[in-house]
């Protein structure tokens, strides 16, 4: 009777906690990209304006950020303004415009930095964009 009462060991159970809690660099990333998402977009937005949205110093936010991404704060700002740029492109905004709606002053510096990171100029990433929507058309119709 006593057996019966006394609870069943348990075996190979093990809690993966990283799981379901994240951790402290998953929550920082989540808060920083979620501030981003909101700020990054207005060319009035700055590395000591993030800095004060997620209450760290400057010094403090870039070895952080460095530490997880490999990037400096101002990269991963740029970084974000340019995804948003690629998506942008396929839309019927010029480029200039493009520039100005992901948080860029100079269209020209917006090209050339695009250039850079992407190895491409917008006109010609939206060109690309443009063969591609068309190859795709043509694939379907076969």
């Amino acid at each position: 009777m006593l057996n019966q009462l006394s609870p069943t060991p348990i075996q190979n159970t093990t809690v993966n906690f990283r799981n379901q809690v994240p951790s402290v660099e998953e929550a920082f990333i989540s808060q920083l990209y979620e501030v981003l998402a909101e700020k990054a977009f207005d060319a009035q937005y700055s590395v000591p304006k993030l800095c004060r949205d997620v209450g760290m110093s400057s010094s403090n936010l870039y070895r952080k950020v460095t530490a997880i991404t490999g990037k400096s704060t101002i990269e991963v700002i740029v970084s974000i303004r340019m995804d948003r740029a690629k998506q942008l492109l396929n839309s019927s905004l010029q480029v200039s415009e493009v520039a100005y709606e992901c948080g860029f002053e100079d269209p020209d510096y917006f090209s050339r930095a695009f250039s850079k990171r992407f190895g491409v100029s917008p006109t010609r990433f939206r060109k690309q964009l443009y063969n591609l929507c068309l190859i795709n058309q043509k694939l379907l119709q076969i």
